[in-house]
């Protein structure tokens, strides 16, 4: 589980990731066919991250939970692997409800990558 300090709760945190100010903030947005990523500096000296897993996903909430139960396991996993310092924010998508969880974290790998803010493996 993501420790307190680690999430975004607050629903004023969450508008931060939408609109117009989104851009002009330095936020950048990456999407598959079955999530958005959005990745936003912050203030402060932690990675906060926040999943969104609307009914659209499916109906039943066994299957959403599921769903943020996946996501909640990578980035938590991927949490000292991260520079510091932003805001993250997943948004599911329909087909997320069926992916297994190597696909669902090849494309958060895929994500952190891509945004350049995963630290390279020390071997």
């Amino acid at each position: 589980m993501l420790p307190k300090k680690n999430r975004i709760t607050k629903t004023l945190e969450f508008d931060a990731l939408f609109g117009a100010k989104f851009k002009q903030a330095g936020g950048q947005s990456f999407s598959t066919d079955a999530f958005v990523f959005k990745i936003l500096p912050n203030k402060t000296k932690v990675n906060r991250f926040g999943f969104i897993v609307g009914t659209k996903v499916d109906n039943r909430a066994s299957v959403r939970n599921k769903v943020k139960r996946h996501l909640r396991a990578i980035f938590h996993k991927q949490l000292n692997n991260v520079d510091v310092g932003y805001d993250f924010l997943v948004v599911a998508a329909k087909p997320s409800a069926k992916l297994e969880f190597v696909e669902v974290e090849k494309q958060c790998l895929d994500f952190l990558t891509k945004m350049r803010v995963l630290k390279p493996n020390k071997i």
